[in-house]
């Protein structure tokens, strides 16, 4: 038996069916012992209660980080981490503390994250990797703990490519709310502030052709975000392809790689 514990994503209610990694843990049965794990899950006022006063992410983070050691510290399995989008920079936040040395007695014997905004390039299970999470890429963790990086290709929180003028305006992406009202403005005003950033960087790169293709890739990327589910209902699509070559969807390849350790 080992323990399996899950940090949701911004706006995701904790221990709710629905929510992308309760999904994968629903598909591990009696396997493993399953903590879903109690954080604010918060980006401001976009988190699981639209509490306009909601925490801000760093702090999410911090408390999601506390509560992950003492979920650890407090079961007598071995356990594999899985983060979803805000939840896998939690999980990253704790490994990259534990590679600094902190918690030593927390024993983590496998990650599998799905659309990790801190995903390193080179790193992805059941299908090629493109380029890396949008967030940058996350510094080292500790050695000896099995690695599996689910990302959508054309997912630009977790696979956005290097020169992507989207990592400039990171935080203001990740921090919007798939349902949150007034998408198409949201969309435009993005567009218009991407366009304002081209024209203060022309004068020193209008003669790269990478950087003309960058800018005029963005919108799709953005728009894949928020219009297509690229970073959400993607995850439910074969897409991917299984150990064994069959394919599969984000959902069932997260619980495979879980089921290896049950």
């Amino acid at each position: 038996m080992i323990t399996y514990i899950t940090v949701c994503g911004t706006g995701e209610h904790a221990r709710v069916p629905g929510n992308m990694l309760n999904q994968v843990a629903a598909r591990l049965g009696g396997q493993v012992d399953h903590h879903d794990l109690d954080y604010p899950a918060s980006i401001a006022c976009f988190n699981p209660y639209g509490d306009i006063s909601g925490v801000s992410e760093a702090e999410s983070r911090r408390r999601g980080v506390a509560n992950l050691a003492a979920a650890i510290r407090a079961t007598p399995h071995l356990v594999v981490l899985s983060g979803y989008s805000l939840g896998a920079l939690v999980v990253s936040d704790f490994l990259v503390a534990k590679a600094r040395g902190a918690f030593a007695d927390c024993m983590v014997v496998a990650v599998v994250n799905v659309a990790d905004p801190g995903r390193r390039a080179g790193y992805s299970y059941g299908l090629p990797s493109f380029g890396f999470g949008l967030d940058g890429q996350h510094a080292p963790w500790p050695p000896g703990i099995d690695v599996y990086q689910i990302a959508n290709p054309v997912d630009g929180i977790t696979s956005a490519p290097a020169d992507s003028p989207l990592r400039v305006v990171a935080d203001k992406i990740r921090s919007f709310s798939i349902t949150q009202q007034g998408a198409v403005e949201w969309f435009d005003d993005m567009i218009a502030q991407l366009n304002g950033q081209q024209a203060t960087q022309i004068q020193a790169n209008w003669w790269r052709p990478e950087f003309w293709q960058a800018y005029a890739e963005a919108p799709g990327w953005l728009r894949g975000y928020l219009f297509d589910g690229q970073h959400t209902i993607a995850y439910g699509r074969p897409s991917w392809f299984s150990e064994s070559g069959h394919r599969v969807n984000g959902i069932q390849l997260a619980a495979g790689a879980v089921a290896h350790y049950a």
